[in-house]
Order: structure tokens, then C-alpha cells, then sequence
């Protein structure tokens, strides 16, 4: 009885304890980033996911990831499964696809993909908050101010391009969303190897910075302002730092770091000129003062919160800390940065350079938590303050009238503040807590979905052809997208789509010309469309309906300036063969999207393909090749920088591990050294016990 009675007690003591110390209250802080993205994403944890806008897409383009790393081992593939063929992984970041992956992956097979995809996102929205939790909580000092920053960030309803609930979860733009958990957290690893110059702070200031840009390329950006910021405040903050130490482990860290994200940025830099151009610039300098003048600078921002955050980045720079005040100059930096008046001052050319290759109003998107950070530390500090300075001096005892006016102030704070505060704090958390969006479970269309994918397996007209059929008929319709999961045959998406529109070529014209130049046969379309090249086959009901277009054409190539028999003998991801009669002649244009790891051959021996665009189709760049008698077989062949970005991935990770296990790497070289020493004793006495002239 005494000892249940010691454990108790020893029990009742450690739980306030551990609650006390700084361990404890890093917990409740985490807790509290868990606790609030569960609640505003539970339905993720019954395996719903939200389907606006670029959802279907990912979840397409994910699977499409899996596939390919099952059949050849590698991510960078092509598929014809999208468009007219496109490569697979090179164009856009893989860090978001590898990490639903491994949520299924550890799954060992019992989460469907679209389950992990929903439970992927939710760990995406705990490490974004927590990312910012602990960029916050280091810089300001605050746990309370990193919980109220977190909280604003999270409840954010966000615009275009600025981040926010609209844009991470409405549109699905969640990905270089993703590398801002990194990217904030290897801010802090950055400020703390300036403060001491430690090899285990540079490998852990590398991982951050691999992993970040492996989620979206604009963490490029974000660390070559950070860093340069980060050096200043500390210049100016505190007079003592080992610049040489700090040089050099900053230079080692930023080189493991691009050796990591090398594994896909060299091959994307590879296949640079069939990248399109994405970019544009915000407003002038002039047009975000009128903006922030009346509280509009982000969109559907709160203007309390605009006037917070402004504030409070303006306090920031009177900082003496470096992390304090790198927040108040990155915020102010972002801003200029954004603006068309900073593009402007590079000249014409360099200026529609600028605007061709980077979206420069994300970067308001990236200074978010710095905002929200800034304006939680401006209000934590102004209530701390005013408590302060209305407190009653130690020494001096309450009397009966001061208490007697303090039940007073108590009753009043009752009867008029709580019937205002509830309703706020209700309407509060309803509106940006619980804030709803649309749901893979509540999707109008699913019967009709069902019937699509059941008549497409099972009821298809059979008939000899390729085909593809095509969907999207308009702006942002995208939802159908994921229906490629379950239909065997290849999707032509109309219009740009999200993360695929980055390949150069991915035409997008609905045509007849261009609808006939990629072998469409039918039309999934989400509303009725009338062309006189389209015939109503079927109504699955619920908005959805299938067309037949008119002039298809059956064979995957055309030819020209000749004539002849062509048989299609086989239509893969990565390998076609054509077999040419003896009358053939002329050239064969492959109804395929160029690209230069496609290799020809004809009857064994090597044939040139010429890249041609399909006249009067624009974005379009398919295969030519001369047309011969003979077995036409085209094949893609990964090259040399599909591999070399890899190899450059495992030494990023090695120089890591050297950085932060010193001994690790040191034990490993004398093993190795003592190996191949061994070795070459064995051999050299080998070399020695032959006879002479042998």
C-alpha cells in the first residue's frame, strides 16, 4: 500500500515538474500544432481528401510517380498516359509525390493512395505549423506568441499566390508549402551556426535546405535572401562572430544542401528547354502602399491582423537579436522584392526575363509566418506591457475598496464583455477554425464517376485503333483528372494543367485539328458541349457525359509526302514499334511529344528524329522520322543526368553524415583504407611470386 502510495505521489509530482521545464512546455507547444491542424482537417483521418482545383491532379500525377518506380526503378520515365507523352517527375518537384509515397509506404500496403494522400496532407499542415512554431519561438522568445502566430497563420483565409487556407487547401497548392517547414527550421539551424560554428549545425542547415528546395524550387530564392539578411542582422545586432568558422561551415552547408536537392534538380535543368515559361510580378511599390493603406495588402486578410503584423515588423527592426530582426527586414525585403518596381530596374530584357521564369508574388506567401510571427510577438508584448505598467506595486495591500472595485470590474467584464466575446470567438472559430472546403466524399458526381469507370473497363465499344480520350473542356476543370487512375487508356487534358503545364508541350488545345493530331475518340465532359464534331454517346447523369468525336483517327501516325502501309505492333510508356509494308515511303510522323530521349531505329540501325509541330496546333512537338520499309521501334533511353543527380544526392547525404557523425565518417575511412591496403598487398605479393617471363 505504501509503494502504490509512493508511485502516486512521485507520480503527481513529476506531471507539474515536466509541465515546468523547458521540455515540457516545447511539448504543449507541439501539442497544441497537432491539436489545431487535426481540428480543422479531421476528415483527412477517415482517408477523405479535398478535391478542389489541383487535388485530382496531384493524386494523378502521384500515382502515375508509383507506377513507373515499380516498373523501372526510377522516377524519371515518360508516360503516355497525360497529354500527347510527358516526362514524368523531371518538370515539376518531387518532394510532395515522395512524401505521400512514403506515408503509404509505411503503411505496408493497408492505406489506398488517395488515404495516404489525405492523411499526407495533414502532416503537411502539422509540419508547415510547426515549421513556423519553432522559427517563431526561437526568434522571439514566446511560446505564447508562436501559439497565437501558428493559430492566425493556420486560420489564414489566403488568396491567390499568398498562401492561406485558399490557396493550400481550396486550390491545393501545397507543395513548396511543404519545403516552408525546412526552410524555417534550417533559418534558425543558419542563425545558430553564426552564433557558434558547429559541423553538426551545417549538416543539419544542409538537410534543411535539400529537403526544402526537393519540395519546390522557390526555396532557392528564400535562402539566397534569408542567409545574406540573416549575415547583416547579426553584423548589426552583435559585434562579436566568427566570420572565417562561419563562412565556412555556411559554404559546406549550402554545398551538401544543393547536392542533395541535385536529385532532381539536375535533371530538370537537363530538360531546361522544354520547360515553359511560368512567371509574372506583382504590383508597383506604389500600388502596395495604397494597398496597405487600407488593409488590403493580402487578401481577405483581416485588416486587424494587417495592422499587427505591420506594426510589429516595424518593432522588429529596432531588434538587437539577429533572428528578430532578420524578420522585420526579410518582411519588408519580400515585399520590395515582389513588386514590378524592383524587375523594372534590371532594363527590358533582363526584366521580362524575370517575369518569364519566377512568380514573384509568392514571395508574400513566404514572408506569412514572419508576418503573423510579428504581429503575435507585437501583441503578446503590448499585453505583457500594459499588465506591467497597470500592476500594483509588490509592497502595497489591497484594501476592502479595492476589492470591493475589483468584484466590480469582474461582474462588469460579465455581464457586457462575455455576450460580445462568445458570439466572436464562435463565429471565429466556425467560420476560420472549421473553415469548409469540398470534400472527396461529398463529390456530386460519384454515381456517375462509378458508371464511367464500370462502362470504360467493362462496356467500351471494341475496336481496333488507338485512342485517347480527353476532359477539362474548361478553365480550372481539373476534377476529372484522377479519374486516369482507373481508365487503362491514355487522358488528353484540355486547357493548362497544374504542375503539368511546366512541360513546354502539353499542347491543351481542344481543335478538331489538334483532337484528330492526338487520336481523341471520346469526350468526358462535365457540362454539355456543342460542336458539330462531337456526338452524344452517352449521360452517366449528374452533369457527366460522353461525346464521340467524329474524326478520329485511329492510327498513332501520320504520313506524308508519300504513302504506304504502317501496322502499329506496340504502344507503350517507353517503347513503340511500327512495321512499314514494302510500299512505304516517304515521312512518318510519330503522333508522340518530342523530347530527346526518344531514340529511333529502323530495322536495327539508328534514325534521326526530327522534332516538327503539328500545323496549326500550338505548344505541339511530335516525332519525324523517314519513312522506310521496314520495324520502326522508339524507344526512350534515360541518359547520363537521369543518374548523375543521384549520385550527387548520395554524396549530399554522405557529407551530411560526415558533418554531423564526424566518427562515423572517420571509422569508415580507416575501415575502407585498411581494405583496399590489404588488397593491394595481395596483389602486388602475387605480382612478385610470378616467374620471370611469364
Amino acid at each position: 500500500m505504501m509503494a502504490v502510495s509512493d508511485t502516486r505521489s512521485t507520480t503527481s509530482e513529476r506531471i507539474p515538474a515536466f509541465a515546468r521545464s523547458e521540455r515540457g512546455r516545447e511539448f504543449a507547444g507541439a501539442l497544441f500544432v497537432i491539436v489545431l491542424a487535426s481540428v480543422m482537417l479531421h476528415r483527412t483521418f477517415g482517408g477523405d481528401w479535398p478535391v478542389n482545383h489541383d487535388h485530382p491532379v496531384h493524386l494523378f500525377r502521384i500515382w502515375q510517380l508509383k507506377q513507373h518506380l515499380l516498373a523501372h526503378g526510377t522516377p524519371w520515365s515518360w508516360s503516355q498516359r497525360w497529354f500527347a507523352g510527358c516526362p514524368i517527375s523531371t518538370v515539376y518537384p518531387v518532394g510532395a509525390d515522395f512524401f505521400v509515397l512514403a506515408i503509404q509506404a509505411l503503411s505496408f500496403g493497408a492505406l489506398s493512395l488517395s488515404h495516404a494522400y489525405a492523411l499526407a496532407f495533414w502532416l503537411f499542415y502539422v509540419l508547415y505549423a510547426y515549421g513556423s512554431y519553432y522559427f517563431i519561438s526561437r526568434a522571439v522568445g514566446s511560446r505564447i506568441a508562436a501559439c497565437i502566430g501558428v493559430l492566425f497563420l493556420l486560420a489564414d483565409p489566403g488568396w491567390n499566390d499568398m498562401g492561406g487556407w485558399f490557396w493550400y487547401v481550396d486550390v491545393g497548392v501545397w507543395t513548396a508549402a511543404l519545403g516552408m517547414a525546412p526552410a524555417l527550421i534550417g533559418t534558425v539551424r543558419a542563425a545558430d551556426l553564426l552564433e557558434n560554428p558547429q559541423p553538426r549545425t551545417a549538416a543539419a542547415l544542409a538537410a534543411c535546405l535539400g529537403l526544402a528546395v526537393l519540395c519546390h524550387q522557390l526555396h532557392l530564392v528564400y535562402f539566397a535572401i534569408v542567409i545574406p539578411l540573416l549575415c547583416l542582422a547579426r553584423y548589426i545586432s552583435v559585434g562579436n562572430t566568427d566570420w572565417r568558422r562561419s563562412f565556412i561551415w555556411l559554404g559546406a552547408a549550402g554545398l551538401c544542401g544543393l547536392l542533395i536537392a541535385s536529385f532532381w534538380l539536375v535533371p530538370n535543368l537537363s530538360a531546361a528547354r522544354y520547360l515553359a515559361n511560368i512567371g509574372w510580378t506583382g504590383d508597383s511599390l506604389s500600388q502596395i502602399g495604397v494597398k496597405l493603406a487600407r488593409g488590403e495588402l493580402f487578401n481577405r486578410m483581416p485588416w486587424l491582423m494587417v495592422a499587427f503584423g505591420f506594426v510589429g515588423s516595424l518593432v522588429l527592426l529596432a531588434a538587437r537579436r539577429p533572428l528578430p530582426l532578420l524578420m522585420g527586414l526579410f518582411i519588408f525585403v519580400a515585399i520590395v522584392l515582389s513588386s514590378s518596381t524592383f524587375t523594372n530596374l534590371f532594363g527590358a530584357d533582363l526584366a521580362q526575363w524575370l517575369k518569364d521564369h519566377m512568380i514573384f508574388p509568392r514571395l508574400l506567401m513566404l514572408l506569412k509566418p514572419f508576418w503573423y510571427g510579428a504581429g503575435a510577438f507585437l501583441l503578446v508584448a503590448g499585453i505583457k506591457a500594459a499588465r506591467d505598467l497597470l500592476a500594483r506595486p509588490a509592497e502595497a495591500a489591497m484594501s476592502d475598496r479595492h476589492q470591493t472595485l475589483a468584484r466590480t470590474i469582474i461582474i462588469f467584464v460579465c455581464v457586457c464583455l462575455v455576450p460580445v466575446l462568445y458570439p466572436c470567438l464562435r463565429t471565429f472559430v466556425h467560420e476560420e477554425v472549421l473553415r469548409p472546403t469540398k470534400w472527396a466524399a461529398d463529390r456530386p458526381d460519384l454515381a456517375a464517376r462509378a458508371a464511367f469507370i464500370k462502362w470504360v473497363n467493362t462496356e467500351l465499344p471494341q475496336s481496333p485503333g488507338f485512342f485517347r480520350i480527353a476532359h477539362g473542356f474548361d478553365q480550372d476543370e481539373h476534377s476529372l483528372t484522377d479519374l486516369g487512375i482507373d481508365v487503362p487508356y491514355p487522358l488528353y487534358k484540355i486547357f493548362r494543367t497544374p504542375t503539368g503545364d511546366h512541360f513546354k508541350y502539353a499542347l491543351g488545345s481542344d481543335s478538331n485539328a489538334a483532337l484528330r493530331a492526338v487520336n481523341v475518340r471520346f469526350i468526358l465532359a462535365e457540362h454539355p458541349l456543342n460542336r458539330p464534331d462531337f456526338l452524344l454517346q452517352r449521360d452517366f447523369g449528374q452533369g457527366m457525359l460522353l461525346y464521340t468525336f467524329k474524326n478520329w483517327n485511329p492510327r498513332p501516325f501520320e504520313i506524308s509526302q508519300g504513302a504506304g502501309g504502317v501496322q502499329l505492333e506496340q504502344f507503350e510508356d517507353e517503347a513503340i514499334v511500327l512495321r512499314a509494308d514494302p510500299t512505304a515511303h516517304g515521312l512518318l510522323r510519330l503522333n508522340v511529344t518530342y523530347f530527346p530521349k526518344w531514340h529511333a531505329t529502323r530495322d536495327g540501325v539508328p534514325v534521326r528524329i526530327k522534332p516538327i509541330p503539328v500545323p496549326g496546333v500550338n505548344d505541339s512537338l511530335f516525332m519525324q522520322v523517314p519513312l522506310a520499309p521496314g520495324v520502326y521501334r522508339f524507344e526512350y533511353r534515360r541518359g547520363f543526368t537521369d543518374y548523375l543527380g543521384s549520385i550527387l544526392c548520395l554524396f549530399g547525404i554522405a557529407g551530411c553524415v560526415a558533418l554531423a557523425k564526424p566518427e562515423w565518417f572517420g571509422r569508415a575511412w580507416s575501415s575502407a583504407a585498411v581494405i583496399f591496403g590489404n588488397r593491394a598487398r595481395r596483389f602486388s605479393g602475387r605480382k612478385r611470386n610470378q616467374p620471370s617471363g611469364s
